[in-house]
């Protein structure tokens, strides 16, 4: 069984990325199963200018100190009209999901909806403590934010982007969005790597 830490404490990104790997000789486990083996507090600090630097930052952090074959992300929303924000800043935006959500939803107060496209941009970043290297992979979702919140399913910026569907990604399942996400894109992605690479 492969083992492989994903450098997370989200647990909706968990339940994502164990969805891709069901069915596997794969083993995704979470920080919270390290948290004896991690001094108090520890953390990688994401100084990036991009999304895939953050995620090569964190994936080596842990994977070095833990010596486990590790997985990191970061992923935000980018917003058009605001010039690409919150983008690497998307996890700062506000103190909570809820926040973040009503502070651009007023930002977009007077923006049209012709000019009301976003994406969603996953960088995902694999780290061997064999041979000390990242491999990294993005995956984009577009769309368009929406005037109000809708839907209760999903985290962080879901209930106000509609995706293909017509649907916010808080309105459709985990099995619809793991097709169609940024972030369903990046594992996939992932998965072919790590299928090839590790023989499992």
């Amino acid at each position: 069984m492969l083992k492989i830490l994903f450098a997370t404490t989200n647990p909706g990104k968990i339940r994502e990325l164990q969805e891709v790997f069901s069915g596997m000789s794969v083993e995704i486990l979470s920080i919270k199963d390290f948290n004896n083996h991690l001094p108090h507090k520890f953390e990688a600090i994401e100084s990036g200018k991009t999304f895939i630097d953050n995620a090569e930052i964190k994936s080596k952090t842990y994977g070095e100190k833990l010596n486990i074959l590790t997985v990191a992300d970061d992923s935000g929303l980018e917003v058009k009209a605001l010039d690409g924000r919150p983008g690497v800043f998307s996890k700062r935006y506000g103190n909570s999901d809820e926040e973040r959500n009503r502070r651009l939803l007023n930002e977009l107060q007077e923006v049209p909806k012709s000019n009301r496209t976003a994406r969603f941009v996953c960088a995902l970043s694999l780290y061997d403590p064999n041979n000390r290297k990242c491999h990294t992979v993005e995956g984009i979702m577009q769309g368009k934010i929406s005037y109000s919140i809708q839907g209760a399913q999903g985290f962080g910026y879901d209930p106000i982007f509609i995706n293909e569907t017509g649907k916010t990604n808080a309105e459709i399942s985990l099995q619809k969005k793991n097709q169609i996400s940024h972030r369903g894109k990046a594992f996939r992605k992932l998965k072919i790597y790590i299928q090839k690479n590790y023989k499992i």
